[in-house]
């Protein structure tokens, strides 16, 4: 017998303010009639309203950055970088491309630039907090892509903070083959959906996808979930253009495959604005136990 599960969530406007050098304009928007039906075991079926006042005007010309299948490590960055245990992560990062997992390599930080083993490597993007919203500022049109030797593992580092010493790495994801570092460019307004679970190993692939999208698949040891006791978690998301239907009360269906509880879906906007900048809203979490 078919469950149905309805989550009635009352209607909640947020403001996005668009400031400074960008556009004085505010984005008001919600999520409300959220549903999810149980199609089978493992399928599912996601419904909601989003709705907003006034459509937030963007640059048609600026992009917000998607790299698939990625593993992405975030923790320490002190005067060495281990292999055998990357940033302090419980990890093991064959950085350097030679399979032994045994070396550490010097670190230092100055000018707003890392240097890892004498190699220089600037953040591919900062990021801050204003009134409960995520700016993105891309420090270049493309991310920076680097290896610290013609054979090693490609990266970037998405994220440093000096003060703190924390950092984040993207890293091509363990399934992949091909050992490389790609990064694909959406234009527009887009609603960014992803799901998040906990897994145990880090060699396969997720399983759980939004049928009839291209799904974007990262591995992280972001400590997200409620009473997540495994290191790492999974998030698969889609991306939804917005800006070619503007409606003010867009209905959503989406499908979703392969996925067992718990786990937590997120729904938030990216609003492109000028100068290598991206407004995210802060993401609306619905978690199912």
């Amino acid at each position: 017998m078919k469950k149905l599960i309805i989550i009635i969530v009352i209607t909640t406007f947020f403001i996005l303010p668009i400031f400074g050098a960008l556009n004085s304009v505010k984005f008001l928007f919600a999520v409300n009639e959220f549903t999810i039906k149980y199609i089978s075991e493992t399928d599912r079926k996601i419904s909601f309203v989003l709705s907003w006042k006034d459509f937030p005007s963007f640059n048609e010309k600026e992009a917000v950055f998607i790299i698939p299948d990625t593993m992405e490590v975030s923790g320490d960055i002190h005067d060495l970088i281990s292999e055998n245990n990357f940033l302090n992560a419980g990890i093991r990062v064959d950085i350097d491309g030679d399979e032994l997992y045994t070396r550490s390599f010097k670190t230092s930080f100055k000018s707003g630039t890392l240097n890892i083993a004498g190699v220089s490597i600037k953040p591919s993007s900062t990021s801050y907090n204003y009134d409960g919203y995520n700016v993105i500022k891309y420090a270049g049109r493309d991310y920076g892509i680097h290896r610290l030797s013609e054979a090693g593992k490609p990266f970037i580092l998405k994220f440093y903070n000096s003060s703190t010493a924390k950092g984040t790495f993207l890293f091509p994801a363990q399934w992949t083959s091909n050992n490389e570092v790609s990064f694909l460019k959406q234009y527009g307004v887009n609603m960014q959906v992803s799901v998040i679970r906990q897994v145990h190993q880090l060699k396969t692939k997720p399983t759980e996808v939004f049928t009839g999208y291209e799904n974007f698949h990262t591995l992280s040891n972001e400590k997200y979930l409620e009473s997540q006791t495994d290191d790492f978690i999974s998030r698969t998301s889609v991306l939804l253009p917005l800006s070619d239907n503007p409606e003010k009360n867009k209905v959503i269906t989406l499908a979703l495959k392969n996925i067992s509880k718990p786990y937590m879906l997120l729904i938030n906007v990216l609003i492109p604005q000028g100068s290598g900048i991206v407004l995210s809203s802060t993401p609306r979490k619905f978690w199912i136990k």
